[in-house]
């Protein structure tokens, strides 16, 4: 589980990380939670399957990570357009 692992980095030790897990909310919510401790101010957040579709069965992910940036926890550099990848800076 990557959330077992990323609770036990160090705070600021990536520079960047990838989410491609579980699709679901939930799980989509604690990974960021975690890495907006671990990756390093500055660094980059990203991830692929953004689904605006409320139906979609991986719409969680928009909807989780649209909540980080309304709360200011990262900045949106861009939304899933291209092919479903998403890309957020850790302010």
């Amino acid at each position: 589980d990557d959330r077992s692992w990323l609770a036990n980095l160090e705070p600021d030790v990536l520079d960047w990380a990838y989410i491609d897990s579980s699709h679901a909310y939930q799980h989509t919510v604690e990974e960021l939670a975690l890495l907006r401790h671990k990756v390093r101010s500055g660094g980059i957040v990203a991830g692929d399957d953004w689904f605006e579709d409320s139906e979609h069965p991986h719409h969680g992910i928009c909807k989780a990570v649209l909540e980080a940036v309304a709360r200011e926890e990262f900045e949106m550099i861009s939304p899933g357009e291209e092919a479903g990848q998403w890309v957020l800076r850790n302010p």
